[in-house]
């Protein structure tokens, strides 16, 4: 069977995706985990030594410590950088801190270490499921399980310069798209590899050890060596090796294996994965923002035309009382005009005194043409107290007259009744001057018989009883 090998190094530009290796990950949906208990992880206890494990939390716990790959490199380099600062005099030149703590200090500056460093290993792909069995495909998927523990647990065997730091066998990671072939859905084994290079062993010319140094090239160069020293030829000859490696433990379990010629790069790096579900997880959530926005702009636009129908509304009503206030307006400047003895009217102006003035008073404010009749109705309500205090005046001394000329009357009557005691004058005379005209004659005749000398008539008011 035909089988593709892939194996891919990361480098300086591209970290490593350790929450995804650990599977300390928030929700990556191609993940199956209900089947991260099939993973297994290989990881340095304290004494150093490589150990694997199932795929349970608490295993992963043990590697997500921040303190974890800090404590393994510390302990793989011990016996170097103890060598090397032992020959040195003085804390000038010794490595105090650790190898991790050296190598994260040179991290970006020319000649600086890498302390990511990452392969990722598959044997074969899920296209070679197309076509086979349920119990064939579990059969391979067992086959590449085996190939790939036993290429991790003999990786250091074969490669003396380089040492694991932590490794992963996932698998848990399927194709959950329901319009992708069924075949595509099965696991397809395969793992990340986090290492180290270890220092190969330099002196001076004095024979002291010189700083122990986490190169990958030397560590190369020392497992690949070429005339040229070329580092590129010396990792394409690495990777060639763990490669046929690969075929070596395929064919222990397979004897019709033949490697698929795929190139180096046919597994997809999970970093690039990772990437661009990070932009479609970005878009998406672009795409829900601008339709949130787009509803948001359709409620205020709504918002707006109710509220420019309301504005409109309110506009009306307003001209309706501006109407309502020059109606008034006008009726009050034609009360001022009634003040001023004018009534007339002449293109709803009214004309007082001029044209002019009635214009004039038509364009001031209400509440000033109001103040105005207020003023001139004070004036008039005071000229017309005034011809109220007149009249009273008068009237009251008409009545005082009326009770002296009616006084003067019953005295004369009294007088002439004495005159005639038997002629009833008093009650003609009275009858005559209270106005009853059918006793002039009477009256007259009485009035000028009883006319007397002013001595008598003196004489006789005196005795009267008024």
């Amino acid at each position: 069977m035909e089988r593709s090998t892939s194996i891919v190094k990361s480098n300086k530009t591209r970290k490593r995706n350790l929450s995804h290796n650990n599977r300390q990950y928030s929700n990556e949906p191609h993940i199956d985990k209900t089947l991260t208990k099939n993973n297994t992880l290989y990881y340095r206890d304290e004494q150093g030594t490589l150990t694997s494990k199932g795929g349970e939390p608490e295993f992963y716990e043990y590697v997500a410590n921040p303190d974890y790959e800090k404590n393994t490199i510390n302990q793989l380099f011990s016996a170097q950088v103890n060598q090397f600062n032992n020959a040195q005099k003085g804390n000038r030149n010794r490595i105090l801190n650790g190898m991790y703590e050296h190598m994260e200090s040179t991290v970006g500056k020319r000649g600086g270490y890498n302390t990511e460093r990452e392969l990722i290993l598959a044997v074969g792909s899920k296209e070679d499921f197309k076509g086979m069995s349920d119990d064939a495909i579990k059969a391979e998927q067992e086959l590449r399980h085996k190939v790939i523990d036993k290429f991790i647990k003999g990786f250091e065997v074969r490669y003396p310069s380089i040492r694991i730091t932590q490794a992963h066998l996932h698998e848990d990671e399927r194709n959950t798209d329901t319009d992708a072939p069924s075949y595509l859905s099965y696991v397809n084994p395969h793992a990340h590899i986090d290492f180290v290079p270890m220092p190969v062993p330099e002196f001076t010319d004095k024979g002291k050890p010189k700083k122990p140094s986490a190169s990958m090239n030397k560590a190369l160069l020392n497992m690949f060596p070429n005339p040229e020293n070329d580092t590129t030829k010396a990792f394409n000859a690495f990777l060639e090796d763990a490669r046929s490696y690969i075929d070596e433990l395929v064919l222990e379990y397979d004897p019709t294996h033949v490697r698929k010629k795929v190139g180096t790069h046919d597994y997809k790096k999970v970093n690039d994965y990772k990437e661009f579900k990070d932009r479609e997880n970005a878009l998406n959530s672009r795409k829900k923002e601008l339709d949130s926005r787009e509803t948001e702009l359709d409620d205020k636009d709504a918002d707006v035309s109710q509220r420019l129908s309301n504005v409109k509304m309110r506009e009306e009503r307003v001209k309706d009382k501006e109407a309502d206030i020059l109606n008034t307006n006008l009726t009050v400047v034609s009360a001022i005009g009634k003040h001023y003895g004018s009534t007339h009217f002449n293109n709803d102006s009214v004309v007082f005194g001029s044209p002019e003035g009635a214009e004039m008073l038509s364009k001031r404010s209400l509440t000033d043409n109001v103040s105005t009749l207020m003023q001139l109705t004070e004036r008039s309500l005071k000229r017309v107290s005034v011809r109220e205090n007149e009249v009273y005046y008068k009237e009251r001394k008409l009545r005082e007259d009326e009770g002296r000329f009616a006084d003067s009357v019953d005295v004369f009557a009294k007088l002439v009744d004495k005159s005639f005691p038997r002629s009833n004058a008093n009650a003609v005379i009275n009858s005559y001057v209270m106005g009853d005209l059918s006793y002039k004659s009477q009256a007259e005749a009485l009035s000028e018989a009883a006319r007397v000398s002013p001595q008598k008539f003196g004489k006789d008011m005196g005795d009267l009883e008024l």
